[in-house]
Formats: structure tokens, sequence, C-alpha cells
């Protein structure tokens, strides 16, 4: 714009309107390339976080890689040729004799294409706030429902096979801190399957049921209810032999109502079928991701194929029951290194990637926001340029600098309004496709959309105000003489 009469002077003295496009362009992709070397200095000074942001080794060797400086060099031309054609074929375009006198008016597509990049800047911006909350907020949703089974302060210490295992087991329930302690096959989200065949069914048509083997305090020390019939029990002679127990997922499968003594037959890894008959039935619990269904479990009761003790401790006294722990197995087993970990970091672990996709998504964000303001400054500078005059004779005429910060900032609040209306509906489609990865997932409400639209708004009022307070504080006399 403040270039106008140059171009008017060089049009009247002869320049072409290609020599003209070529230097606008030119300069824009002067302006890239700097940029694009400004940007590798950075990056090598900032690898070494970035490498911890990703948690990914990254190498990047600009001058032992000729091919990556000219791609690099060709997007920086391409990006500074797309950002410049359009004002270049404006500028180019000046009427000498319109901007002389001083009639030059910018058209309505232009102002209609600035606005619509900085709306299109504060959709992307406000889709990523709710998609940070979205994440959020379902993580620590997944963390606190009901997953079955109590959890919390559940010691596991995996690798037990020998002869003296049941000698820790008994130790370890003799000790006041430890309030149960059962065994098991598997951690969360490994194990095996195995098909089964009910009691009545088509051998040709089995299902594959999740394989657990326990003892008899393995519910207990998870606290999972049994729903029908009972547990195992050390006093049953026939338990290990030809008992099992199932879930709930497993009964609705069968179609039994009352599934106690049917038998079912299960094809083992080993080869070969065994009958086994229903004892008790517990209820459904996730013992592996919530993302997905519970799946139909069976348990058999043995110790041959239960590695894993499981050691339920009191709360408050955690520190105190783990040492005691780890003195009865070194004193039991001095030859084996102690390993043990809560049930309850192996669950949290397995939201890593869901949290670095929120990190991730909140830093992307932070980069959308501060690109949609510069978008926002520049559509601000640009029309406070416009109407300095329009502004300049307000103050004449007695205009506070409020009213006018006021008149400038809600010429602009609407378009953020726009795209609060656009951004509410592809974030909600957005995160609806990634809630849906989860069986368990949170409703949405307003909330993501109120502060994610809120926080646009009040950014983006940040920013019209700081420009909209400067262009009000002009001298209206300097203005005025330089229109003259």
């Amino acid at each position: 714009m403040k270039r106008a009469r140059e171009v008017g002077m060089r049009k009247v003295v002869g320049s072409e309107r290609k020599q003209l496009i070529i230097q606008f362009l030119g300069e824009s992709v002067f302006i890239t390339i700097i940029a694009m070397v400004i940007a590798m200095s950075v990056l090598q000074f900032t690898l070494p976080h970035l490498e911890n942001f990703l948690e990914k080794q990254l190498e990047v060797n600009f001058f032992n890689n000729p091919l990556l400086i000219f791609i690099l060099f060709g997007v920086a031309v391409l990006v500074g040729l797309i950002s410049g054609i359009y004002p270049a074929l404006i500028l180019s375009g000046f009427k000498p004799i319109n901007v002389l006198r001083g009639e030059f008016q910018t058209s309505k597509s232009g102002v209609l294409l600035r606005r619509i990049l900085v709306i299109v800047q504060f959709v992307i911006t406000i889709t990523l706030i709710m998609g940070v909350l979205t994440v959020m907020v379902q993580i620590r949703y997944l963390k606190t429902i009901d997953m079955g089974y109590n959890r919390e302060h559940v010691l596991g210490i995996p690798n037990f096979l020998g002869d003296r295992d049941d000698v820790l087991k008994q130790r370890l329930q003799s000790v006041s801190s430890v309030l149960a302690v059962g065994r098991s096959n598997r951690l969360m989200g490994q194990g095996i399957a195995v098909q089964s065949i009910p009691e009545g069914s088509d051998p040709e048509r089995s299902v594959n049921w999740a394989l657990f083997f326990i003892d008899e305090d393995f519910f207990t020390t998870l606290d999972i209810p049994v729903l029908q019939g009972r547990a195992f029990s050390k006093e049953s002679a026939t338990d290990a032999e030809e008992a099992i127990i199932i879930n709930e997922a497993a009964q609705r499968i069968t179609g039994w109502d009352n599934p106690i003594n049917r038998r079912v037959d299960l094809v083992m890894d080993v080869g070969g079928t065994i009958t086994k008959r229903i004892v008790g039935v517990v209820k459904d619990f996730h013992f592996d991701s919530p993302r997905r269904p519970t799946d139909p479990m069976v348990f058999q009761y043995t110790l041959r194929r239960s590695p894993l003790l499981l050691a339920r401790l009191a709360p408050g006294k955690i520190v105190e029951a783990r040492n005691e722990i780890e003195s009865i197995h070194n004193e039991l087993f001095p030859n084996r290194d102690f390993n043990s970990f809560f049930i309850d970091d192996i669950f949290d672990r397995q939201f890593n990637n869901d949290r670095e996709f929120a990190s991730h998504l909140g830093f992307f964000s932070g980069v959308a926001i501060f690109i949609a303001c510069l978008g926002l400054i520049g559509l601000v500078s640009f029309s406070v340029e416009q109407r300095r005059k329009e502004i300049a004779i307000r103050k004449v005429l007695g205009c506070s600098e409020k009213k006018i910060t006021i008149l400038l900032a809600i010429d602009f609040l609407k378009w953020i309004c726009i795209a609060n209306v656009i951004a509410w509906p592809v974030g909600y489609i957005s995160m609806q496709k990634w809630l849906e990865e989860f069986v368990y997932r949170i409703p949405f409400t307003v909330v993501p959309f109120v502060i994610s639209g809120a926080g646009a708004l009040v950014v983006a009022m940040l920013t019209m105000t700081f420009q909209s307070v400067k262009a009000s504080r002009t001298n209206p006399a300097n203005v005025l003489r330089q229109d003259m």
C-alpha cells in the first residue's frame, strides 16, 4: 500500500508490469531464502531439545547432504513465489493516474482474501485447542474409571517358577503391611488365547478366550467379585484337574443363564483337547487396554504356570512393605535379583502414546496461535493504515481513544466468531473419530468449545487492542499533514 506511489511513478517513467512483478517476486523469494538460512541455524541449535521432545534420534547434517540443501532451497523459492504472487500482481496492476491522484482503493476481493486467511488460521488454532483439551480429559477419565478390579498399591514380582515360591507367598502373607497375595501367569496386555468349545456347541465354531493361570487368591488380591458359583480353593482336590472360572463376557458367548457345572472343551497350545467344568463366574474386568472391549476370559487353577506374584500393600505403608518384601525375597533367593513393579504404573504406561500426542498437539497449538496472531497483527495494521485519516478526523471531532479502539476491535471480532462457528464442528468430528478407538470415552460437553473459543477471542482481543491503542494515540495533525 505504501509503495503504491512508487509503482505509479515507475510506470510513468516507463517500467513494464513484467519488470515490476519480477522485482516484487524477487524480494519475496529473497526474504524466504533468508528465513530458510535462519531456520537451518535454529534447527542445529535446538536439535537436542527436539529429539527429547519427540523421543526420537534425529540425524540432520546439511553440509554432508547437498540434495537436502537443494530441496530446502527449492521449498524456500516455492514459498516465496506463492506468498509473493498475489501482492506482486496487485502492486504491478496499479493505475498510475489513480495512484498519483490519491484515489487508490483496495479491492473487495483483496479484503475478502485477507479475512479468509485470518479466519483459516484461527479455525486451525481453535481446532487444535479443542483437541488438546479432549485428549487430556479423556486420559484423566480413563485413569479414574472402574476397570473392574482394584489396581492401587498392588506390587508385581515376576519370574517365579521354583519350588520355594509358595514359601515366599506364605512369608509375605504373614507381613502386617501386606493385605493379600495371589499369583497369575500374565501382565496386562500379555498372555495367550485358547480355543473354547462350550458344551453343545459346534466344534467347527470354536471361540478364542483369553487364558489365565491363577491360584486361589488371585481374585481376592485384585478385588474381583465372584458373581456366580465360587472361587478356586486349596481344599478342593479336583479344582486343579477339571475346574475353570469364566467371566461375564465368556458367559454371554455361551448363552447360559446358569453356567455352573456346565462343561467346556479347551484346545490347548501344546496340542490336544481337555474338558473342564465351570465352577464360577467373575465380573468383567479390563486387564488389557481400555480401547478394546472386555475379552472373554477363562481361568485355570495351576501354580506350575503362574510365575507372577501379586501383593496388595496397605495404604500409607508402601515403602515399608516393599522394603520388607525385598528383604524376605533376598533371604529366600540370594542368587536371584529382586524385580518388582506396581500394576498401576503398568496401566498408566498404556497412555504414554496418548500423552505424547497431547503434548505434540499442545506444542503445535502454540505455534498455530502464534502464527494466527501474526496474521491478525498484519490484518489490523493494514486496516489501521487504510483508516488512519478516518481515525485522525474522529479524534479531531472529539472521539476518545477508548471508542476508537472498540470501533476497530468490533470489526475483527466478528471474523473470530465466524472462525469459532467453523472450527467447532471440525473439532467435534475430528475428536469424535479419535474417541471411537476407546470403549470407555468421555461424553462431549460444551467445555472444550467454550474454552477454545474464549481462548481464541482473548488472544485476538489482546492482539487487536495493542494495535488499536497504538493507532488511536497517533497525533491526528501529523496524519492529516502527511496526506495533504
